[in-house]
């Protein structure tokens, strides 16, 4: 398939699962998973072991838990896909990479490395010396950045 026409996975009879899809599942999942295994499945998506740390994982922006969980066809590049939610205090990002086609699964891993590090450059934290944490965005299509502040804790 060409870049950018990945339409996704069919999972069986139903229709097609793409990064839409996914990147949607993975933003609200505290609406689609029942709240007594909610802390599981977060516990779960968040402790990936360290050997399947690849991809969007490598590029993690500090002070963001991430939860993700990936796929790939039998190490052979054939597909490799990632789904990540981002959360820091209430706000929520979510992105979903999906490849095909790579000419081997360490190429398919650095690819999801690669655009992951380039969707998620524009979430920075900075500490000020009074304690205020301003976290940084910026919409490169636009030119134009936010920032919000929030306070600190210290305990």
């Amino acid at each position: 398939m060409a870049a950018g026409r990945c339409r996704g996975a069919r999972l069986g009879p139903g229709p097609a699962v793409g990064a839409a899809d996914q990147t949607l599942f993975f933003l609200h999942v505290d609406r689609y998973v029942p709240a007594r295994h909610r802390a599981t499945a977060l516990r779960l998506l968040g402790s990936i072991v360290p050997s399947q740390r690849w991809g969007i994982a490598r590029v993690r922006p500090a002070g963001w838990a991430l939860y993700f969980k990936g796929g790939w066809g039998s190490g052979s590049g054939a597909v490799d896909h990632q789904v990540a939610l981002l959360r820091r205090g209430k706000r929520r990002v979510s992105v979903a990479i999906l490849t095909t086609s790579s000419p081997s699964h360490a190429y398919g891993k650095e690819t999801l490395r690669g655009v992951g590090e380039r969707l998620l450059r524009g979430l920075a934290v900075k500490r000020t010396g009074s304690g205020d944490i301003w976290l940084r965005t910026t919409d490169r299509a636009s030119k134009t950045t936010s920032s919000t502040r929030a306070s600190a804790r210290r305990g």
